[in-house]
């Protein structure tokens, strides 16, 4: 199996991330972090490692430009 994870470059991530969390109006300790500039990728990807072999994680960069035709879904596919 092979697992392929999309990240947003930090600054665009806590962009996307702070608009979510004003759309839901709800609020974790988890998404504060967030917004306090702490998100925890090394954590998370270091946990998604331990489901996959080493050469069967893939990490992209979720950038339109870096994106096939510029959507995600048509990437992955």
């Amino acid at each position: 199996m092979v697992g392929i994870v999309y990240v947003r470059h930090p600054f665009d991530w806590l962009v996307s991330a702070s608009q979510r969390l004003v759309k839901v109006g709800k609020r974790t300790e988890a998404q504060l972090d967030l917004l306090r500039g702490r998100p925890r990728f090394a954590k998370w990807l270091g946990r998604l490692k331990g489901h996959f072999a080493e050469d069967c994680l893939v990490v992209r960069p979720f950038a339109r430009d870096q994106l096939i035709d510029g959507d995600v879904t048509v990437d992955l596919l």
